[in-house]
């Protein structure tokens, strides 16, 4: 089959040579242990398969890749699919830091994300072990890469405080505490701020304690709100106090060479 498809096409290229492979090479199987979302190749005998990202490759191999890094961009990813799922399937390869998915500013997944090694090698390892098998997350063969150096860089997830945010926000200060209307006897205060650099409004629930508003975030995230929106919560970074800058006000005869 494979002698035929070459002397058929005249010229031998990528794309040709992941078609013939479909019927005679059966592809790797992932599986999780927590439904929904249960990963595995199907045979190929029984789906057609998308050749986009066998093409891109093509048009990409004199392109420039990024470096070796610790962090790997994931591609093409079921929108279902969890951090958690994330994590759990590939720490197989090495020890995972983070894994960030990325979604649209209203909260809905893009298909996309970072998994974050603890070392270079160990996501050298992942990708190697892609190239070689490639991996399917349910029915998609996700498509991976070094994260470019200037990509977004993956922060663990902020340690616990007392204060909720909800980025995004939609609505008004009222809706924000019908929301958390079974924790509303342990909330101290709901702020409501406009983010001057794109106009989005943030939400702060500020509980009594640390211990309110982790229960808070374990009983409420990912819930939906009276209009049907899914609600995202994570802890908020304390409240630092304002950088002393030097007085207002001063003449340039008063001001010292060090305010220059």
């Amino acid at each position: 089959m494979f002698s035929r498809a070459v002397s058929r096409s005249g010229t031998l290229t990528l794309s040709t040579a992941w078609r013939t492979q479909l019927g005679s090479r059966s592809l790797s199987v992932l599986r999780l242990a927590k439904p929904p979302v249960v990963l595995a190749a199907p045979t190929c005998a029984k789906r057609s398969f998308s050749f986009a990202p066998i093409l891109r490759a093509d048009n990409m191999l004199n392109e420039d890749q990024p470096g070796p890094s610790a962090t790997v961009f994931l591609g093409n990813l079921p929108f279902s699919v969890t951090g958690e799922q994330i994590k759990e399937a590939f720490s197989q390869f090495g020890t995972i830091v983070a894994v960030k998915l990325l979604t649209t500013q209203t909260g809905i997944p893009r298909g996309a994300g970072f998994l974050q090694f603890a070392s270079v090698e160990e996501a050298t390892g992942f990708l190697n072990a892609h190239n070689e098998d490639p991996i399917f997350i349910t029915d998609r063969q996700i498509f991976l890469q070094y994260a470019k150096k200037d990509s977004t860089i993956i922060r663990p997830p902020a340690d616990p405080s007392d204060t909720l945010l909800i980025g995004p926000f939609h609505g008004e200060e009222s809706d924000a505490w019908a929301f958390f209307k079974d924790f509303d006897k342990d909330i101290r205060e709901v702020r409501l701020v406009k983010r001057q650099t794109d106009g989005q409004t943030l939400a702060f629930i500020q509980f009594n304690n640390v211990e309110l508003s982790m229960a808070a975030l374990e009983a409420l995230d990912r819930q939906r709100d009276s209009t049907g929106r899914q609600i995202f919560l994570r802890y908020a970074k304390p409240r630092q106090s304002p950088k002393q800058v030097g007085p207002l006000f001063a003449r340039k005869s008063q001001r010292t060479e060090r305010d220059f």
